[in-house]
């Protein structure tokens, strides 16, 4: 049981660990080419980043975490999609995905969370032209360079579209930005629960006693069956 607890915590860790080397090592057949907005970036923030691989981070450290990428430029990658791509890495200000023909259209979703992200390239067909993901209310500008659709300055305005006012109609939620065109709604203070209709705070200690109450008795189920199983092979 122990190995086997052990072995499940190896496997999460290292799953957790890959992920932003899966982006920012990924082994591109093509070459990067000029400089991108990411490198320039990197080069005139005020912060104190550092290039890595193809990932701007704002760290100086050799490991660092998905909340330091503040940059990705995935130029000339040979990609198809980017689906889980950028889950985790909720601080990132520049994306840059042109000259991947093959690159499946995006959708808004894939920028879940990241409301720091100011500037974006997508590779683009000017006879077909591709709409920035979340809409065109969802970016303050939008050009066309050469093969490249170019959206900047994410709008913080998402809430106060009257499609969305309709996402939070309970009079005890409100509406937060939550990337390009997407929006959470979180309850108003004192309230919780299924469209925050429950009053008062959330009942977190008898929660917790119910969750590790349960927790022993599997345990415990799982442990007993164990020894019954090593008995009859002994």
């Amino acid at each position: 049981m122990k190995l086997l607890f052990f072995a499940l915590i190896s496997l999460f860790a290292s799953k957790a660990k890959c992920h932003q080397g899966s982006v920012c090592d990924m082994l591109c057949t093509g070459q990067a080419g000029q400089p991108s907005h990411v490198v320039n970036y990197c080069k005139v923030s005020a912060m104190n980043l550092t290039k890595n691989q193809r990932c701007c981070v704002n760290s100086t450290k050799g490991n660092f975490t998905d909340t330091d990428v503040m940059g990705v430029d995935l130029r000339n990658c040979s990609l198809q999609n980017i689906t889980g791509f950028f889950k985790d890495m909720t601080s990132l200000v520049v994306i840059t995905l042109d000259d991947n023909p093959d690159l499946e259209s995006v959708a808004a979703d894939e920028f879940y969370h990241l409301t720091s992200l100011d500037y974006l390239t997508l590779p683009s067909d000017k006879k077909k032209p591709e709409e920035c993901p979340g809409g065109i209310m969802a970016w303050k500008e939008r050009d066309f360079v050469n093969n490249s659709l170019v959206c900047q300055h994410q709008a913080n305005n998402t809430c106060f579209n009257i499609e969305n006012n309709a996402t939070c109609p309970s009079p005890q939620s409100y509406c937060v930005p939550a990337g390009p065109g997407l929006v959470d709604c979180l309850c108003s203070p004192g309230y919780h629960g299924y469209k925050c209709l429950r009053q008062g705070t959330f009942p977190l200690v008898p929660f917790i006693g119910g969750l590790c109450g349960s927790t022993v008795v599997l345990a415990g189920f799982l442990w007993v069956t164990q020894r019954r199983h090593v008995k009859k092979q002994s």
